[in-house]
C-alpha cells in the first residue's frame, strides 16, 4: 500500500514540475504588449499552462470579468465543461448557411407568427360564442313551458360551437408546434450554448446563496426591513458572501416575481468632523487611533450581521398567509422564509440604466402615484365585486365582472410591487394611523355641520319641499325596452296560460316595476279577475310580494318560443294569489301626470272664486264693459270714486291687493255680484250647479263648494 502512494505521489510530483516549467515558458508571452491588448478584448490566444479560470475568462473583456466571477460563484469547472461543449459541437456541427436560407428562414417565422397570432384570436372570438351558446341553452333548460323542439335546436347549436371551439384550439396547438420545432432547427445550428445561457439567467434572476452545502434561508418580519440569518453563526461578511449595497432578490420567482432589493446598514455614516477628528487623531497618536479604528468596523461589522437592512417591503401571501399584516396573537412576528438570491455586478452601462430605473421608481412623486392607483385599483374591485352578487350566478353579466375582478385583482398585485412600503386597502370608514383618523372625524363633522346648516336656512326661508318624484319615471323613459306579451295562469297549471296583453317595458327594472305596468296598462282584464291580488311567477310558482324587489324583469320574463307567430319573445305569466284572508280589490284608476296638472289648475281656480279675499293672483285682466260694471258696483256699495279708480293700474287691470282691502267689510250681497264679475273674466263658471266627470269619479260642484260621490268612498 505504501510504494503504490509513493508511485502515486512521484506521478502527481511529475505533473506539477511539468506545469510549473510550462508555466515559466508561456510567462514570456504573457508579457507581451500584444497578448495584454488582445487580453483586453478578450480575444488572447490559448496558452498550455493555463488555469481552469484563465481559460473561462479569457473568452470575456476585461470589463466582464466582475460579472462572470459573480455568475460563476467558485464553480470554474463547471463554467468550463460548458464552455468546452460548445466549442466540441461547433467543431464537428459546423453547417454553412447562405444568407438566403437565413432570409427564407427569418420570413417563415414571420409569416407564422402573424398566423399564430389571428388563430389566436380566432379561438377567443369562438370560445365567446361556445360560452353564449352554453348559456342560452342552460337557460332554456331551467326556463318553464320552454318549447322542446326550440330547445333541442339550441343544445345542437351548443354541440356545434363546442366542436368548432376544439377543431381551432388544435389547430393552433399544432401551428405553435410548427414554430416551436423550427426554432429548436434554427437553435441547433449555433450549439448548446450552455455558458452564455447560465449569464444570462444569473443576470435575470441571481445566484441563490450557498453556506456549507446548506441554502440560506432568511426572515423578512412584519412591517419591519430587517432581514436576519437563521442560522446567527453564519457570518455573511467575514466570509465575503454579502457586502453593504448588495443587490439581492428575496422570495420566490414563480410566487412573488422578480422583486430586488439593496441590503443597507442601520448604522449611519460618519460626519465630515468625526472624518476631521479621525484623521487629526491618527496624525498625533497613529496606534491608538489606529486601533480605535478597527474596533470601530469590528463592531460595525458584527452590528451589520444581525441588523440588516433592505431598501423596500413587501407583503408576500405563502401558503394562505399573508405576511405583513398585523397579527394580534403571534405579537405581530408572524414571518415567512424567503430564499436570497445575489445578483452579479453588472456592467456600467447597465448600472446606470438599473439606476434611473430605481430613481424613477423611487422618487417621491413616483411613490405617491403608486399609492393612488393601488388605492383607485382597490375601489374598482370592490365595485366588480359588489355588482357580481347583484345577478344570478349563471348568468352573462356575473361572470364578465368576475372576469374584470380577476383582471384588476392582477394589475392591482403588479402596481403593489412598484411600491416601497406595505400598501393596504383602507376599509370604508377607517384609516391606518392616528392622524388619519383625527382627519375623519374633521370630516364627519364638518358635514355634519353643513348639513345643520342647510336645515336651519330651510326652516329660516321656509323653502318649499322637495317634488316628490315617481319612482317609475326612470324606467319609463328608459331607451332600453322591449315588447313583453304577458299571460295569465290558471289555477296553478302552466298549460293553461291566456294571454292579457303587451307591455313595453326595460328587462333591467326590477319585479315591482313589472307589477305597476300590468296595474296601469292591464287594469281591466286583471279587475275581471282577482285585481290587485295577483302575482308574479317565478320558476312555475307565485312570488311573494316582498321579494319582487330582488328580482329582474329579465329574470321573471324569459325568452320563449311561441307556437303561433313561430318567434321568440319575452313571457310574463301572473296568477292569484292563494291567500284564503285575502279578497278581491279593485283596481283603481291611475292618473297621468297631465291629468294631474289640469286637475290642479281646475282646484286653484275654484279656490280663488270661493275665497275672494285670498286670492293668489296679483293681476285680473278686464275688458272696459266689465270694468265698468264692477266699478259701478263698488260705488253702489258706498266706495267713493278715488277709491275705486285705485283698484285698477295704469294698464287697465284689477290689481287684487287693492281690491280686496276695499271689498273686505262689504255686505255679503255686494261681494257676491262683485265675485261673479271677477270670475266670468277669469273664465270661470259656478253660477248653477254644474256636475262633470273626472276619471270615473263624479263630482257635483255647487256655490263653489264641491262633493264627491262614487261607488267607494275611500277611493
Amino acid at each position: 500500500r505504501g510504494m503504490k502512494g509513493r508511485r502515486r505521489g512521484l506521478i502527481i510530483m511529475a505533473s506539477r514540475r511539468q506545469m510549473r516549467l510550462q508555466r515559466e515558458k508561456d510567462e514570456l508571452i504573457r508579457t507581451r504588449l500584444s497578448y495584454q491588448l488582445y487580453k483586453t478584448f478578450g480575444r488572447a490566444q490559448k496558452l498550455p499552462s493555463d488555469t481552469t479560470k484563465e481559460k473561462v475568462l479569457k473568452r470575456y473583456p476585461v470589463w466582464w470579468y466582475k460579472l462572470v466571477s459573480d455568475v460563476v460563484h467558485g464553480d470554474w469547472e463547471g463554467s468550463w465543461k460548458l464552455i468546452d461543449e460548445h466549442e466540441k459541437y461547433l467543431a464537428t456541427h459546423l453547417e454553412r448557411v447562405g444568407i438566403r436560407k437565413k432570409v427564407g428562414e427569418a420570413m417563415w417565422l414571420t409569416s407564422y407568427w402573424f398566423l399564430v397570432a389571428w388563430q389566436k384570436r380566432k379561438v377567443k372570438r369562438q370560445e365567446k360564442r361556445k360560452d353564449r351558446a352554453q348559456l342560452k341553452y342552460r337557460n332554456a333548460r331551467s326556463a318553464v313551458g320552454f318549447d322542446a323542439k326550440k330547445k333541442e335546436d339550441l343544445k345542437m347549436d351548443m354541440r356545434k360551437t363546442k366542436s368548432v371551439w376544439n377543431k381551432g384550439n388544435k389547430k393552433l396547438l399544432k401551428l405553435r408546434d410548427k414554430v416551436k420545432q423550427k426554432r429548436e432547427t434554427i437553435s441547433a445550428r449555433f450549439g448548446p450554448k450552455g455558458f452564455e445561457k447560465k449569464i444570462k439567467l444569473v443576470r435575470k434572476e441571481g445566484v441563490r446563496l450557498q453556506w456549507k452545502k446548506k441554502d440560506i434561508r432568511w426572515k423578512l418580519k412584519q412591517y419591519s426591513d430587517v432581514v436576519i440569518p437563521e442560522d446567527e453563526a453564519v457570518d455573511v461578511f467575514k466570509s465575503k458572501i454579502l457586502a453593504i449595497g448588495d443587490r439581492v432578490r428575496l422570495g420566490d420567482k414563480d410566487r412573488h416575481g422578480l422583486r430586488f432589493v439593496y441590503l443597507k446598514s442601520h448604522l449611519r455614516k460618519l460626519t465630515k468632523f468625526q472624518k476631521v477628528q479621525e484623521r487629526v487623531s491618527a496624525l498625533i497618536d497613529p496606534e491608538s487611533a489606529r486601533d480605535a479604528i478597527q474596533k470601530r468596523k469590528d463592531f460595525h461589522m458584527q452590528w451589520d450581521n444581525k441588523h440588516l437592512k433592505v431598501s423596500r417591503q413587501w407583503m408576500y401571501e405563502m401558503g394562505g398567509v399573508k405576511i405583513g399584516e398585523n397579527d394580534a396573537e403571534e405579537g405581530g412576528i408572524e414571518a415567512s422564509e424567503l430564499f436570497l438570491h445575489k445578483m452579479p455586478t453588472e456592467l456600467f452601462f447597465t448600472r446606470k440604466k438599473i439606476a434611473m430605473k430605481e430613481f424613477a421608481r423611487n422618487n417621491p412623486l413616483s411613490q405617491f402615484m403608486i399609492g393612488r392607483a393601488f388605492k383607485i385599483l382597490g375601489k374598482i374591485c370592490n365595485f366588480c365585486h359588489d355588482m357580481s352578487t347583484k345577478f344570478d350566478e349563471d348568468s352573462s353579466t356575473t361572470v364578465a365582472f368576475k372576469a374584470r375582478l380577476k383582471y384588476y385583482r392582477a394589475m392591482q398585485q403588479r402596481v403593489l410591487m412598484l411600491s416601497n412600503k406595505i400598501l393596504v386597502e383602507r376599509q370604508q370608514g377607517s384609516r391606518t394611523n392616528k392622524f388619519n383618523k383625527v382627519l375623519d372625524a374633521i370630516g364627519r363633522a364638518k358635514d355634519k355641520a353643513i348639513r345643520d346648516g342647510k336645515t336651519l336656512l330651510e326652516s329660516l326661508l321656509k323653502k318649499k319641499k322637495a317634488k316628490v318624484i315617481d319612482p317609475f319615471v326612470q324606467w319609463d323613459g328608459s331607451e332600453d325596452k322591449v315588447e313583453i306579451r304577458v299571460n295569465w295562469m290558471e289555477e296553478g297549471d302552466a298549460m293553461m296560460n291566456i294571454k292579457l296583453g303587451d307591455i313595453i317595458v326595460d328587462l333591467d327594472a326590477p319585479g315591482n316595476v313589472a307589477r305597476e305596468y300590468c296595474r296601469r296598462y292591464l287594469r281591466d282584464q286583471l279587475n275581471e279577475r282577482v285585481g290587485e291580488r295577483f302575482l308574479l311567477v317565478a320558476k312555475g310558482e307565485g312570488l311573494p310580494i316582498v321579494e319582487e324587489v330582488t328580482k329582474r324583469i329579465g329574470q321573471l320574463a324569459p325568452q320563449k318560443f311561441n307556437a303561433e307567430t313561430r318567434e321568440i319573445e319575452h313571457t310574463l305569466t301572473l296568477t292569484a294569489n292563494k291567500d284564503k284572508d285575502l279578497e278581491p280589490l279593485q283596481i283603481p284608476v291611475i292618473k297621468s301626470e297631465d291629468q294631474k296638472r289640469e286637475e290642479e289648475e281646475i282646484e286653484k281656480k275654484r279656490i280663488w272664486s270661493l275665497l275672494i279675499e285670498d286670492k293668489k293672483y296679483k293681476e285680473v285682466d278686464m275688458a272696459e264693459e266689465k270694468k265698468e260694471e264692477l266699478m259701478k258696483e263698488l260705488v253702489n256699495a258706498g266706495c267713493k270714486e278715488k277709491k275705486v279708480k285705485k283698484c285698477f293700474n295704469r294698464e287697465g287691470k284689477l290689481v287684487s291687493i287693492v281690491y280686496n282691502d276695499t271689498t273686505r267689510n262689504m255686505p255679503m250681497e255686494a261681494r257676491k255680484n262683485m265675485k261673479i264679475i271677477v270670475d266670468e273674466c277669469l273664465g270661470i263658471d259656478t253660477q248653477g250647479e254644474h256636475n262633470f266627470e273626472v276619471e270615473g269619479v263624479a263630482v257635483e260642484v255647487k256655490d263653489g263648494g264641491a262633493k264627491k260621490e262614487g261607488k267607494d268612498e275611500e277611493q
